[in-house]
């Protein structure tokens, strides 16, 4: 079993150059058919992240692609 942490969701989506090792170790994961958990946290901590990222303009998403995240 492998219990996730943030800072792997973050690094998955956020364009983290450690995020191909993170993409793998998921990919690992699945193909070995282990369980992955999150702790209910995860969500809020990785949505914090993410809108720090956004907010010191380490990441750049526009109005239109979050609309499209929300309302696929």
């Amino acid at each position: 079993m492998v219990v996730l942490d943030a800072n792997l969701l973050v690094a998955l989506v956020s364009g983290d150059p450690r995020g191909n090792k993170a993409l793998q170790h998921f990919t690992d994961w699945l193909s070995q058919n282990v369980e992955i958990h999150a702790p209910i946290l995860a969500q809020y901590e990785t949505a914090n992240a993410m809108t720090r990222l956004i907010v010191g303009s380490a990441f750049s998403i526009d109005r239109k692609s979050i609309g499209e995240m929300v309302y696929p």
